[in-house]
């Protein structure tokens, strides 16, 4: 469809929806949308031309300023003809994953989001199509496709998410209450429906993760999200994977759920029919496993790998020294330094030196191995000691940016540990 022509001394400018043609008597050119955006009307001096890359196509001989700017307009138009196509389909296909997941009530995974988002078209395209004069051109869908682009995906997702997630928690009370044998909560039923492609709860021994393995499974199964058969229970060791297989079977058989080909293997069962599947010998497990030197077989490896990899080196390092000798039990974790010059006990640093508590230690063991300069409870630049208090003295200083750090330790409560003295807190 003609969405306009111009015509002056020996030349004819026609734009369509798809394409701009230019008519001279040496000949046409034909410029589709898909370039248009490199199609531009410019002034110089007395004389305007149709510039194609910054090459002159035409000298437009004969337009008034008045038809300039109506060109100028509809190339511009055209030009963000294949934008408005890219965000159309992609909202469409937006559109349609979110409707299939309210349908189908199954939960958007992060993978599924992360494809969605690397498909999107760039941004400001609705401003664009403001400033060339196009929204009485579009329809009411490609303007809504063009605004889409600058929703926020994440939090629609999330919304979108949380939508299944009361639905599900509803619909399927019955489920949750009977799958295993104790009603499971809103937290580990929270827990199953969050059917992303990774999931990791963070519970004590004996809350209930094993119930939400079971009904994990049942649920993906009784959904159609998954057959039995796709369906593998990692556990530490025989007897729980055993205990798992056991647990998995006559629960889903109660609840009239078929688990057949469902497997509850231990880690090294897994591991070793992979490796028979794959090379047709199923190995055996190394002879230092059942040994006594095993850990000193794991050092070994550890360190022809920090010898191999500095980056390894590292991470172990890091790990080895610092995160592995955290305690569970802070209260339980006593002072282990002492100093004779102020006479007094502390946690001792990699560096040295005393500090007041075990996260303090941590802290600057952490920022010893990574090479980071600090100061420890440097004297604040600014005074501000009064007759009852005595000059700020924060926990670290970061001379090489000149920043300062007070480690306060706040639980999620919003309160500091109770070993704290209200005294450390002053």
């Amino acid at each position: 469809m003609i969405t306009g022509e111009w015509s002056g001394t020996g030349w004819t400018v026609t734009v369509t929806d798809t394409e701009m043609a230019l008519t001279q008597p040496s000949g046409s050119r034909i410029i589709p949308s898909t370039d248009a955006g490199r199609l531009e009307v410019l002034r110089r001096w007395f004389r305007r031309r149709l510039h194609y890359g910054g090459q002159a196509l035409v000298d437009l001989r004969g337009i008034t300023k008045t038809e300039a700017a109506g060109l100028s307009q509809a190339l511009r138009r055209l030009g963000l003809t294949p934008a408005i196509a890219d965000a159309v389909g992609w909202y469409t296909a937006a559109a349609q994953l979110l409707a299939a997941a309210r349908t189908e009530q199954r939960w958007i995974s992060t993978e599924t989001v992360g494809a969605l988002a690397a498909t999107r078209p760039g941004p400001g395209l609705l401003d664009q199509v403001r400033a060339a004069g196009y929204e009485r051109f579009l329809t009411a869908g490609q303007l809504e496709a063009a605004g889409f682009l600058e929703a926020q995906l994440d939090s629609v997702i999330a919304d979108t998410n949380e939508q299944i997630m009361v639905s599900e928690l509803s619909s399927r009370r019955t489920f949750f209450d009977t799958i295993e044998k104790t009603p499971l909560n809103d937290e580990q039923a929270r827990a199953v429906v969050c059917f992303d492609n990774r999931v990791q709860v963070l519970a004590a021994a004996g809350s209930g993760k094993t119930s939400v393995m079971v009904a994990r499974a049942a649920y993906a199964v009784s959904r159609g999200f998954v057959t039995p058969g796709r369906i593998l229970l990692l556990a530490f060791n025989k007897d729980a994977a055993t205990e798992l297989q056991e647990r998995v079977a006559s629960r889903c058989a109660a609840a009239g759920i078929d688990s057949s080909g469902l497997r509850a293997q231990t880690f090294h069962s897994f591991g070793l029919d992979v490796i028979g599947r794959a090379t047709g010998k199923k190995p055996r497990l190394a002879r230092w496993l059942d040994q006594r030197d095993g850990m000193g077989m794991v050092l070994s490896i550890g360190d022809e790998l920090r010898d191999a990899s500095e980056s390894f080196r590292h991470n172990w390092d890091l790990y080895r020294l610092l995160f592995a000798n955290a305690p569970a039990d802070l209260a339980e974790n006593e002072p282990g330094g002492y100093s004779d010059a102020p006479h007094q006990t502390g946690y001792r640093t990699f560096a040295g030196e005393l500090v007041k508590s075990h996260g303090e230690q941590l802290i600057a063991n952490f920022l010893y191995l990574n090479g980071v300069d600090y100061v420890y409870e440097r004297p604040y630049d600014v005074d501000v000691s009064d007759s009852t208090h005595s000059q700020y003295r924060p926990d670290f200083y970061y001379p090489a940016i000149d920043v300062w750090h007070e480690h306060w330790a706040l639980g999620r409560d919003g309160k500091p540990p109770p070993e704290f003295a209200c005294s450390a807190m002053a």
